[in-house]
């Protein structure tokens, strides 16, 4: 099935990758799509992030208590 891509900047990023890649259209189009396909499979979503920033800060000593700034503040602001 045949692609076509009427847009004069995807034409001229593809002359410039054809160029320094080596590769004619098609191969640079498959590894362009394979790439994409890639990354999107590895994915994490954000609740999955979060829950590794929180083991790893957990792992690092930083508890999930409050933390009282009082002191920081007052030290911070040079007795104001």
């Amino acid at each position: 099935m045949p692609l076509f891509v009427r847009d004069e900047k995807i034409d001229l990023l593809m002359l410039r990758l054809e160029k320094r890649l080596g590769l004619n259209k098609t191969d640079v189009v498959r590894r362009a799509l394979n790439l994409l396909d890639t990354q999107s499979a590895v994915v994490v979503s954000l609740a999955e992030q979060v829950a590794l920033l929180q083991t790893r800060a957990r792992s690092e000593g930083l508890s999930g208590r409050p933390f009282d700034d009082k002191e920081l503040m007052d030290d911070l602001s040079g007795g104001i």
